[in-house]
């Protein structure tokens, strides 16, 4: 059975979790070099997401009635995860700097910060997924919009499935 448009992003939505969660288990485990891997392949395909959610999925279907709130919600809400994104991206860049007491006062601030980032992204995804996907995933031309998410989505999946194993290998050995 072919996948739907709504399934796709929501395996997205999953998929970020997942590099998320490499990435904060690899800056724990103090692997530097992972957990920047784990960092930038999320925010990649943070940045994907957004952009395909913003010019394909939210620009075929600005005011269309049926839901909850308006797709300029979702808009500001992206602006707001992005924004976020850049402030931990260099946060994380600081870290990397410390050594000793201050690199692991560092960890507990960055992690504070991660921690509210995920608080604020899984809202925004709970929202998308009771209320923006049903209903502008199953509308017309859903099926060219997924052909569009995954046309976007292919390469940075391709690249991810040849990093996630050497990062996975190393998380469960630790």
């Amino acid at each position: 059975m072919p996948i739907s448009l709504q399934q796709a992003l929501q395996d997205s939505h999953a998929d970020l979790q997942q590099w998320f969660l490499i990435h904060q288990e690899c800056l724990l485990l103090g692997h530097d070099s992972f957990a920047e891997t784990g960092w930038q392949m999320f925010c990649a395909l943070l940045e994907n997401h957004i952009h395909f959610e913003n010019d394909a999925l939210l620009s075929a279907h600005d005011g269309q009635p049926g839901l909850r709130w308006p797709t300029t919600v979702y808009r500001k809400e992206h602006d707001k995860l992005l924004t976020m994104m850049a402030q931990l991206s260099d946060r994380l860049q600081e870290y990397h700097a410390f050594a000793g007491r201050y690199r692991r006062l560092a960890l507990l601030e960055l992690l504070d910060a991660e921690f509210r980032f995920q608080h604020v992204m899984a809202h925004h995804e709970q929202r998308e997924e009771q209320d923006l996907f049903p209903v502008l995933a199953s509308g017309a031309g859903s099926d060219r919009l997924l052909q569009q998410w995954q046309d976007s989505n292919q390469p940075l999946q391709q690249r991810a499935g040849m990093l996630k194993p050497q990062l996975q290998d190393f998380l469960s050995g630790a």
